[in-house]
């Protein structure tokens, strides 16, 4: 069982891979790399998720489970909501091969849903 420690430094690395991923530039590599962008910002996430339910004696084993106790551990519905989109834009990522612009992987999904996570469980920039 890992510490809330533990998972906030795990969604630190992967928040920085995710921002990496970001300036590949190279055109065979581009769609690839905006993907994982994608999939690594939703388990930034499930960290963010998880430290905060690891302060509050919670331990999901899977996103079921997670999603359960996130219900029931007061996490307010606007941080809720972003996570449930990451995990949805990270499942349209993985199986759907989605295809993503920087733009909207900036905005959206690392401006957006990943910051109203990251502000909810004070992970610093």
């Amino acid at each position: 069982m890992a510490s809330a420690a533990a998972h906030l430094q795990q969604a630190r690395e992967n928040r920085a891979l995710a921002r990496h991923l970001l300036t590949l530039d190279s055109e065979d590599l581009r769609p690839a790399a905006l993907r994982w962008a994608v999939v690594v910002a939703f388990y930034t996430s499930v960290h963010c998720m998880d430290a905060y339910l690891a302060g509050r004696g919670f331990t999901p084993s899977s996103h079921r489970s997670r999603a359960a106790m996130m219900s029931n551990a007061g996490i307010p519905d606007a941080e809720y909501t972003a996570h449930e989109q990451l995990q949805q834009l990270s499942l349209h990522a993985r199986y759907l091969l989605r295809s993503f612009t920087s733009e909207y992987v900036q905005s959206v999904v690392m401006d957006g849903y990943l910051r109203t996570v990251t502000a909810f469980v004070r992970l610093e920039d």
